[in-house]
């Protein structure tokens, strides 16, 4: 774990663990995800923390969210997700294991609902009714995700959009058909392997693709930009 202050980076001596992902909704406390499935849970402001087994054997935690006041979210790429009670960082007995064989990428947040890319299609879970639903690349039953290998999931309030990302390019959700519709245009799109979705303040979504390069994709033109990075890293995310 490192810290970024007073235009340095520096490492914080004491937690030495391998992380996966870091989530915080305040600034002070922040949930790090690790390789080996545990949570490290550090304080910022009394540069204290510690490693908790959440119940994963030996997953990564790839994406940890809160969910609301007293619930944790923590997904792995092997064992599904978990839903924490957040005083004692440890399954809730209503819900238990969920999705137990999945590969999670990111889990993202909806009213009630989780929206969460996997490695075999995205995944919702309704925490209130424990109802699920799932979205796949199938022709008969005319899913328009190009393929199954979702890197992440954008939830688009500014173009009431939900975003996709796929192995062969961007897919956005439908309500009205409860559909994910495939992006055709623009065709520089096409193809691409999308590792990540981000918003700007002025509507422009930037995309991480795994060739060393970022694309601008403006939504109301469908017009896209694609610049070369070039940082040597296959997978960087951001």
């Amino acid at each position: 774990l490192f810290l970024y202050a007073n235009n340095h980076i520096k490492p914080l001596q004491d937690f030495k663990e391998n992380i996966a992902s870091i989530y915080s909704d305040d600034g002070i406390t922040f949930y790090c995800g690790l390789w080996n499935g545990d949570l490290l849970v550090y304080n910022y402001k009394s540069n204290t923390g510690k490693v908790v087994d959440i119940g994963f054997t030996n997953s990564a935690v790839l994406s940890v969210l809160k969910y609301d006041a007293n619930s944790l979210i923590a997904g792995s790429f092997g064992e599904g997700l978990r839903i924490l009670d957040l005083e004692t960082l440890q399954p809730k007995v209503d819900h238990g294991n969920l999705f137990s064989s999945y590969e999670i990428n990111t889990i993202k947040k909806l009213e009630n609902t989780l929206w969460i890319a996997t490695e075999t299609g995205v995944l919702t879970y309704d925490v209130s009714t424990q109802k699920t639903r799932e979205y796949r690349h199938s022709k008969s039953e005319n899913f328009e995700l190009p393929q199954d290998n979702i890197s992440d999931i954008y939830i688009d309030t500014l173009h009431n959009k939900i975003w996709a990302a796929t192995r062969l390019g961007l897919a956005a959700y439908d309500k009205t058909t409860d559909r994910f519709k495939f992006v055709e245009e623009p065709k520089i799109l096409k193809n691409k392997w999308i590792t990540d979705i981000a918003l700007d303040k002025r509507g422009n979504m930037w995309l991480n693709m795994n060739n060393n390069s970022i694309a601008k994709y403006d939504v109301n033109t469908k017009t896209a930009n694609i610049y070369n990075v070039m940082s040597g890293n296959r997978l960087d995310i951001f």
